[in-house]
């Protein structure tokens, strides 16, 4: 994280737009920061709104910060707009497994 965020501050456009941003996001999620990820992931999308890594990353986040609903209308998002992307079937994968265990709550 810390090469990316050395990166951020040098040129933070060029850092947000060639991705380096996204993946920076998806480490702030591993690292269990996921109110750093929300962020990265939307200023990514003031960029460039149709960026389904960032879009992924923001609901995944959001999700992790107990913010479901808002989490999963994002990934729907994702899927609809563009299905055979591999961020789709990221977002199918996140999407059945937040029902399930929602659905293992409220059985229990």
């Amino acid at each position: 994280a810390e090469y990316f965020e050395e990166a951020l501050a040098v040129d933070p456009s060029q850092v947000l737009i060639h991705g380096i941003g996204v993946d920076l996001g998806a480490v702030y999620i591993e690292q269990l920061q996921h109110e750093k990820a929300e962020g990265i992931s939307r200023k990514i999308l003031q960029l460039n709104p149709d960026n389904r890594g960032a879009q992924f990353n923001l609901g995944v986040s959001l999700i992790n910060q107990g913010r479901i609903k808002e989490g999963l209308e994002i990934l729907r998002t994702i899927v609809q707009a563009s299905p055979s992307s591999r961020e789709a079937s990221a977002a199918r994968a996140a999407i059945e497994q937040v029902e399930k265990a929602l659905q293992t709550a409220h059985t229990n």
